[in-house]
């Protein structure tokens, strides 16, 4: 793996990049409707702790794969496989978000 040249000319964002965004957003808007859901029911507090942390790591897993990306072009299998994984996971645990609300329990 080598790392982009820095004279390299402008590069278009692939449709695996561009479907991981999407997918993050996605994770972010339903983290998004949790913490609606959990002010609407009266757990402000809850809610914006819950939120909080589960938008601290989609943003860090989005964060260190946009870093990655721009510093390697790398576009192998593996790589690709690894990019599923990492969107799933975000879906994941996105979607657990409003199962911790505190009248869930």
């Amino acid at each position: 793996m080598k790392p982009r040249s820095p004279d390299e000319a402008h590069r278009a964002s692939t449709p695996l990049e561009l479907l991981f965004d999407l997918v993050f957003v996605v994770a972010v808007a339903q983290a998004a409707s949790g913490l609606h859901h959990g002010i609407a029911e009266g757990h402000m507090t809850d809610s914006l702790v819950s939120f909080g942390m589960v938008f601290f790591a989609i943003w860090w897993a989005w964060m260190s794969f946009t870093w990655f990306a721009s510093a390697y072009d790398n576009d192998d299998i593996l790589y690709r496989l690894l990019v599923f994984v990492q969107m799933t996971g975000a879906l994941i645990v996105a979607s657990g978000l409003r199962q911790f609300s505190p009248d869930r329990i």
